[in-house]
C-alpha cells in the first residue's frame, strides 16, 4: 500500500490590502462590464417600452376626445328626440285641424308613422259610417216639403164612404 502524504493545508485568513485591492477592481470592471451588458440587452425594451408609453398617451388623449363627443352626441340626441316629440304633436294637431270629422283622441301615437296609420284607421272608419249613413237614407225615402194637397181620389171609395168624407170635409169648412 501506497502512503499518501498529506497536502499541505493553507491558512484561512484575512487576505492582504493588496488582494482586496486587486478583488475589488475585478469585482468593478466585472460590475462595469455586467452593467454595459445588461445596457445593451435592455436598450431595445426601453426604447420599445418608451414607444408604448407614448401610444398610450396617444390613445388615452384619443379616449378622451370620443368621450368629449360622445356627450355632446347624446346631448344632441336628446334634444333631437325632444324637437321629434313636439313635431309629433304639431302633426297630430294638423291632422285633427285638416280632418274636422275625426275627433282629436281618436289620434294617437308618439311617431309619425303611427299617427298616419292612426288617421288611415280614423279615416276608414269616417268612411264606413257615411256608407252605413248612406245605405240607411237609401231605404228610407222621405220626400222633402209637405205633399200637395189636393182633391183625394173618390174613384176607389164605395158610396158609403164618399158620403162619410163629404160630411167631415162640410163640419170642418162650417168650423173655420
Amino acid at each position: 500500500m501506497t502512503v499518501i502524504a498529506p497536502e499541505p493545508q493553507e491558512k484561512n485568513g484575512q487576505p492582504d490590502e493588496e488582494t482586496r485591492e486587486d478583488i475589488r477592481r475585478e469585482l468593478e470592471v466585472e460590475a462595469t462590464k455586467a452593467d454595459r451588458l445588461v445596457a445593451e440587452a435592455t436598450a431595445e425594451l426601453k426604447q420599445r417600452i418608451a414607444g408604448l408609453e407614448r401610444e398610450i398617451l396617444l390613445k388615452n388623449e384619443d379616449i378622451e376626445a370620443l368621450e368629449r363627443s360622445l356627450e355632446a352626441t347624446r346631448e344632441e340626441l336628446e334634444g333631437a328626440k325632444a324637437a321629434y316629440a313636439y313635431a309629433v304633436e304639431d302633426f297630430k294637431q294638423l291632422a285633427c285641424s285638416l280632418s274636422p270629422l275625426i275627433p282629436p283622441e281618436v289620434i294617437t301615437g308618439s311617431t309619425i308613422e303611427e299617427v298616419k296609420a292612426s288617421m288611415r284607421r280614423a279615416n276608414d272608419l269616417v268612411v264606413r259610417v257615411k256608407q252605413a249613413i248612406a245605405e240607411q237614407a237609401k231605404e228610407v225615402m222621405v220626400p222633402a216639403g209637405a205633399p200637395t194637397r189636393g182633391e183625394p181620389d173618390l174613384s176607389g171609395m164605395s158610396a158609403k164612404e164618399k158620403i162619410a168624407y163629404a160630411v167631415r170635409n162640410r163640419q170642418k169648412n162650417e168650423r173655420s
